[in-house]
Order: structure tokens, then sequence, then C-alpha cells
């Protein structure tokens, strides 16, 4: 049997298997958010907020598509100074809560950014309606280095939101 044949009979066993309740449609609530979604991180944070950040010099970011579903990055290198990595996703506070709950006992909240934020070492996450904002900090290896630096950069995304 060729690989398409084998699939086509795969679909037809599925379809072919129901149940005796009614079908019901998803809500807007229940489907997916498309991929690529969110808006563009690398215009919600500035290679010159970065560089301020960061302490160094920054080139422009870099955008790519995140980890999660309907999740956009941008990738700032500032040289020997470290990187930072802004992204953006859809899911609110849902999302938010599941992402704060993997932080666990470590993560600090943090006031004044967005609906709610946390952070631990170089990670912050915060949220802004329906908007999860991801900041991502290397560099020195230092509390308040990377306190600040996700703090700064939260701010600016989730104020352009």
């Amino acid at each position: 049997m060729t690989p398409f044949a084998a699939l086509a009979v795969s679909a037809m066993l599925v379809a072919g298997c129901g149940s005796d309740q009614p079908e019901t449609t998803p809500t807007a609530a229940a489907k997916p958010p498309v991929v690529g979604s969110a808006p563009d991180p690398c215009k919600l944070v500035t290679a010159a907020e970065v560089t301020a950040a960061l302490g160094g010099a920054t080139a422009a970011g870099v955008s790519s598509p995140g980890g999660l579903p309907g999740q956009r990055t941008c990738a700032f290198d500032a040289a020997a100074k470290g990187m930072a990595t802004v992204g953006v996703a859809p899911g609110g506070a849902a999302l938010f809560d599941q992402l704060k709950s993997q932080l666990g006992a470590t993560a600090k909240p943090l006031a004044g950014v967005g609906d709610a934020a946390v952070r631990d070492a170089g990670q912050l996450t915060a949220v802004r309606g329906d908007w999860v904002v991801l900041i991502f900090v290397s560099g020195k290896n230092s509390d308040r280095y990377y306190e600040t630096a996700t703090a700064a950069l939260a701010k600016a995304a989730v104020g352009r939101l």
C-alpha cells in the first residue's frame, strides 16, 4: 500500500468513527490562535531601548516565530554585553497563569508592568489584555541587572501593545 493510500484509509477510518452526541461547533474562545497573529515584537521595543537596558550597542532586532501558538519573537544582540529576546503571544491571563506556574516559587511579582508581571533572573512574563509579553535577557550574572533590564524592556513592549 502506498503512503498516500494508507493516509486515505486512516482518514476514512477516523471519519467513520462517531458518537451519538450531536456535533458542536467550537466557540471563538476555544479556537487556537492564528499563527503569526501577534504584533511584531521588533516594533514594540527599539534597539535604542535594548542598548540602554543592556548597556551596550545593539543591532536592530531580528524577528522570528516563537515556540507558543501565534507567538512572534525579536532577538537583539548587544555584542559583548549580552542578548535580549522579546516575545508576544496571544493567550491573555490563562497563558500568563500557565507560564507563571512554570516559573515556580522563585518567580517574583513585578508591579507597574501590564495587568500583571512576574520575573525570575533574566526572564520576565507580563500580561496585558489578550497578549502575553515574554522578555529574556542574558549578560551579566546579577539579579539587579536582570531586574532592571527586563522591567525596562517589558514596560516599553507592554506600553506599545
